[in-house]
């Protein structure tokens, strides 16, 4: 059974170069194949999931928005080197392995909500260049400052981890993950 399933996660590997572009019949496998993934040509246990989560328990999701003005230093960014502006739709994912007791869940949405508009405050509306004025404040730059600000946030109240996915369009986005 083992060598079937992953028989027929070599065949969506080959078959998918992002999840987005899967089959709809091979996300119906999805639930079979989680835990696998190919490592340097090895079959292993993984977390990797092929539509969002990490490993496994509980994750509760909150989703709102930034818009920013910036540039970047370098010629590999071209014509992004003058400022311009993006409006970033931003994914936070709280990760726990149990979900509080009595209260059964992640950690309160309301909360959770308050906590990312007060991080996310201090970017909004914001030219990056001024708060980072010698740093390219690129996609994944900001996912990793955004974390470390709901992460100081978080200190002592959450044990598990963090990820935050900032999306440029509905087809590129950079993502930071890490424990808390």
């Amino acid at each position: 059974a083992v060598l079937q399933r992953m028989q027929r996660l070599m065949l969506l590997c080959t078959l998918a170069s992002t999840a987005a572009s899967l089959p709809v019949h091979a996300m119906s496998l999805q639930s079979e194949l989680l835990g696998w993934q190919c490592r340097q040509g090895n079959w292993v246990d993984s977390p990797l999931r092929l539509r969002g989560g990490y490993g496994s328990g509980y994750n509760l999701g909150i989703r709102d928005s930034i818009m920013i003005a910036h540039s970047f230093k370098g010629k590999e960014f071209g014509p992004a080197q003058e400022m311009h502006g993006a409006t970033y739709t931003v994914d936070v994912e709280f990760h726990v392995s149990q979900l509080t007791p009595k209260l059964n869940w992640v950690m309160d949405i309301g909360e959770a909500t308050t906590m990312i508009k007060d991080v996310l405050s201090q970017y909004n509306l914001k030219n990056l260049d001024k708060i980072f004025p010698d740093e390219n404040t690129t996609t994944e730059f900001m996912s990793k400052k955004i974390f470390d600000g709901i992460a100081a946030k978080l200190k002592g109240s959450l044990s598990g981890s963090i990820t935050v996915k900032l999306w440029e369009s509905h087809s590129a986005w950079a993502s930071y993950h890490g424990d808390i």
